[in-house]
């Protein structure tokens, strides 16, 4: 054992937290940040904070192209229920982050996707038991039916 190193099971665990705290700390600031921007001008805003903060040039190529590749594996699942739309939409939130123009289509995206989720939500909330059994069973069944169709075209 070297001089001077602490081997302690204490000591590692506060290694670990170091690592993660130096991870999870900017991302819960930024997060607090996103949040209190007002709905509509949170994309654009988040954009004019990364635009002006130092990063590597890897990270300025790598996100833009990770958020592309993102939205076109979301362009494929499209046809599929549920998964595409979101997605595409987490494709685009990394892409805005470099570029103006996918923070203004965002922002702009924000307020009806975001009062279309109440109103389903608001419903959702009020209705029976048995009727949330049959939105979900009824919802099984198309992604079933829609999973053998598109098995079917292709074979």
């Amino acid at each position: 054992m070297r001089v001077g190193t602490n081997t302690s099971p204490a000591s590692a665990r506060r290694q670990k937290q170091g690592l993660l705290s130096r991870w999870l700390v900017p991302m819960k600031v930024e997060w607090r940040a996103f949040t209190q921007s007002p709905p509509g001008k949170r994309f654009e805003e988040r954009y004019r904070r990364k635009r002006n903060a130092d990063r590597p040039v890897w990270r300025k190529i790598m996100l833009p192209a990770l958020g592309l590749l993102i939205i076109a594996l979301g362009l494929i699942l499209l046809p599929a229920p549920g998964p595409g739309i979101p997605v595409v939409l987490a494709g685009f939130a990394l892409v805005a982050e470099h570029f103006l123009w996918a923070a203004r289509m965002l922002d702009r995206c924000e307020p009806p996707i975001r009062s279309f989720l109440q109103v389903v939500a608001r419903w959702w909330k009020n209705t029976t038991l048995t009727m949330r059994w049959v939105v979900g069973v009824v919802s099984v069944l198309l992604v079933l039916a829609l999973g053998a169709i598109l098995i079917t075209l292709m074979t």
